[in-house]
């Protein structure tokens, strides 16, 4: 689709000798002129990108040709968040360096360097001079390492709910699908909520595993989570009723809380919310 990134002007990150050779032979094809490109450094996440050895061949191809030209090269920290690994951050940054300035020598001119993610701007923004930097899960105010960092940061982003049913039953009664579920107190109020795993609530968080909020109370979740809705029991909340807010995560439930109780990471959460889920953006 090379017609269609031209004619956007889309800047592609380039990581391989054969796309980096792909990408002139097409630009000059489109007739395109120093046209912007992002090539990606293997500093030690090891995933993608060109490594030290490949530097001599990709100067050479990137020197013989003017249909494009190094926009910014970058790399990836691996572990950024993990306090116990700093000496390994530092190595990657170390070659990032090395590269970068064996490369500008190669190609001679310069361009922008990035490398640090969110944790890395937290913790090594001192450790170099960077034309740019990429803020990821920081954007919606979660740390991505726990810290007294993490007080700089205010959650943005919430995925919120209503309830559109309310009933009271006694002790025992079961909840949901199986009849798995069972109100633990006589006159227990239960809510039901139009949210369920399609939308991006885990199943495991069913079954009084997780708590949401509503009014400002935790309310366990009763039985298992239903594709399209889930039940809570709302007891606690003061003057509940039909149509008020309940929130999954948000400034009043962390996300990072429902991670640490699913095992996982605040950003599978936030990728979790699925399409369907209707967006509501705030500028402030």
């Amino acid at each position: 689709r090379y017609p269609a990134l031209f004619s956007h002007l889309l800047e592609p990150a380039v990581f391989a000798p054969d796309e980096l050779s792909a990408l002139i032979s097409e630009a000059k094809a489109f007739g395109v002129k120093d046209y912007p490109v992002h090539i990606k450094f293997d500093t030690g996440m090891h995933r993608v990108g060109f490594l030290a050895s490949q530097l001599p061949e990709i100067a050479k191809m990137l020197s013989a040709t003017d249909a494009v030209k190094v926009s910014s090269a970058f790399s990836h920290l691996a572990t950024a968040d993990c306090i116990d690994m700093d000496s390994y951050t530092r190595e990657q940054l170390s070659l990032f360096y090395e590269m970068t300035g064996s490369l500008r020598e190669l190609i001679g001119y310069d361009f922008k360097r990035h490398i640090l993610n969110t944790a890395g701007m937290m913790r090594f923004a001192d450790a170099g001079t960077y034309e740019m930097g990429r803020l990821g899960i920081g954007l919606y105010g979660v740390s991505p390492y726990p810290g007294p960092e993490a007080a700089n940061l205010r959650t943005v982003a919430s995925f919120r709910s209503h309830i559109i049913s309310l009933k009271e039953w006694p002790e025992d009664t079961p909840i949901g699908y199986g009849c798995k579920g069972h109100t633990a107190h006589d006159t227990t109020l239960v809510a039901t909520v139009p949210v369920g795993y399609a939308d991006g609530v885990n199943r495991r968080l069913g079954y009084g595993n997780a708590s949401f909020i509503v009014n400002g109370a935790e309310c366990p979740t009763l039985g298992s989570i239903c594709m399209d809705l889930c039940m809570i029991d709302v007891s606690a909340a003061p003057g509940v009723k039909v149509g008020d807010s309940v929130e999954i995560f948000g400034t009043a439930q962390p996300v990072e809380r429902l991670a640490e109780t699913l095992g996982t990471i605040p950003y599978e959460l936030l990728t979790w919310v699925s399409q369907r889920v209707r967006r509501v953006y705030v500028k402030r």
